[in-house]
C-alpha cells in the first residue's frame, strides 16, 4: 500500500499510506443500503454475530462489555441514524461528544473500534459499500502508566504475599514464572501441574460475567506447557506447598474457582504491604516477557511460552530493563581523544 500510494521508488511512510487510505474517495458515489434498516440495528445483529472480523469468537466478558458499550453509549448518539445515511460526519461528532463528556482518550478510541468493526460487520453483510469510519479519526490511545517490576521488586512482593496469606504467594509465584495471566492462575487445578517435572498445563482461563464465574478456554484458545527448572522450581515447589486434591483449584483449594478480579484486588493489598507502588497483577507477566528477552530467549519461543499468535507482543508486553539501560550508558558513542 506504501507503494501504491507513493511510487516504488519513493513509497510513502506508513503514516502517510495511513492518510491516504484514510482520506481516499470511496469507489461508490455513496454508501447504498438495500433497506432502511437503522444502526442500531445492524450494532444488534453484530453483537448476536459475537465474532470478531476474523471469526475469532468473544470471549464472555468481552462481550458483556461491548453490549454495555453499545447500549449505553453508542446507541443514544448514532443508533437512530439509517445505516445507509451514517458519515463520518456524524461519527466524528460522537467522539467529540464524547471527549466533551469527560471520557478519556483511550475510552472514546475504544468506542471508535466497536463501531469501525461494527460497520466493517456492515460491509461484509452488503449492507453498505463503504464505512465512514475510515474517515472519523478518533483521540489516540495513550500507553498505560503501570510499569513493570524489577527482579527486587517481585521479591518483595512475595514477601509481602507470604505475610498477606490468602495464596497470593501461589498466584504471584506461578505469575512471575510462567507469565500465566489472572484468569488462567484462576482456572488452573492440581492436576495441571507436576511439581516433580516442573511442569504447568495452561489451557483454560477463569472469567467473570455478572456475578457468576465460568471456565473457558484460553485468550488465544490454545494449550501450553510452562516449564520450571532449577532455581525457579525451587521457589515454585516451596511457594506451592502440599498439593490438593487434584480435582481442586489451586486458588483457595476448592471445587469452585475463584473470580480472577479477586486476585487482582488482593494484589493491590498485597502490593501496599511491599510498599510498591504503580504495579498491577498483570505486570507480572510483562516482568516474565521482558526478563526472557533480556536474557537471549528468542522472540518466537517467548510468543509460543507466553501465548500469543505472534511476535508483535513484545512490543507492547517488554520494557527496558536496568541492565539494558546499564549497557546503553557505557557504549562509548564518540572517538577518545
Amino acid at each position: 500500500m506504501r507503494a501504491t500510494f507513493g511510487s516504488k521508488t519513493a513509497p510513502l511512510t506508513r503514516k502517510q499510506a495511513e492518510r491516504a487510505i484514510r482520506n481516499r474517495e470511496p469507489v461508490a458515489p455513496a454508501p447504498t443500503a438495500t433497506d432502511g434498516r437503522t444502526f442500531g440495528a445492524v450494532l444488534d445483529e453484530w453483537l448476536s454475530h459475537g465474532r470478531t472480523i476474523r471469526g475469532h469468537r468473544w470471549a464472555p466478558v468481552t462481550e458483556n462489555t461491548n453490549r454495555g458499550m453499545v447500549a449505553y453509549r453508542i446507541k443514544p448518539v448514532l443508533g437512530g441514524l439509517r445505516i445507509a445515511d451514517l458519515t463520518a460526519a456524524h461519527l466524528q461528532g460522537a467522539y467529540d461528544s464524547w471527549t466533551a463528556e469527560g471520557l478519556s482518550d483511550n475510552s472514546v478510541h475504544r468506542l471508535a473500534a466497536l463501531i469501525s468493526s461494527a460497520l466493517s460487520f456492515a460491509v461484509i453483510r452488503d449492507y453498505i459499500d463503504v464505512s465512514p469510519s475510515a474517515k472519523a479519526v478518533p483521540p489516540a490511545a495513550t500507553k498505560g502508566t503501570k510499569k513493570i517490576p524489577t527482579a527486587n521488586e517481585v521479591a518483595k512482593l512475595l514477601t509481602a504475599a507470604e505475610a498477606y496469606g490468602k495464596d497470593m504467594a501461589k498466584a504471584i509465584t506461578i505469575a512471575a514464572l510462567t507469565g500465566a495471566r489472572s484468569g488462567e492462575v484462576a482456572a488452573l487445578r492440581w492436576e495441571d501441574i507436576n511439581l516433580k517435572r516442573g511442569t504447568i498445563v495452561i489451557d483454560k482461563s477463569a472469567t467473570e460475567v455478572d456475578g457468576v464465574v465460568s471456565i473457558k478456554s484460553t485468550k488465544t484458545g490454545d494449550e501450553r506447557i510452562a516449564r520450571v527448572e532449577g532455581n525457579n522450581l525451587l521457589f515454585l515447589q516451596r511457594a506451592l506447598g502440599t498439593p490438593g486434591e487434584p480435582e481442586t483449584y489451586v486458588m483457595d483449594g476448592k471445587m469452585e474457582p475463584i473470580n480472577p478480579g479477586i486476585i487482582s484486588d488482593r494484589f493491590v493489598s498485597v502490593r501496599g504491604l511491599a510498599h510498591i507502588k504503580n504495579i498491577s497483577f498483570h505486570q507480572l507477566r510483562k516482568f516474565y516477557a521482558t526478563t526472557l528477552s533480556a536474557n537471549g530467549v528468542p522472540a518466537k519461543a517467548i510468543a509460543d511460552i507466553v501465548g500469543w499468535k505472534s511476535t508483535r507482543m513484545l512490543d507492547v508486553y517488554v520494557g527496558a530493563t536496568k541492565s539494558g539501560y546499564d549497557a546503553a550508558a557505557a557504549v562509548e558513542l564518540l572517538p577518545g581523544q
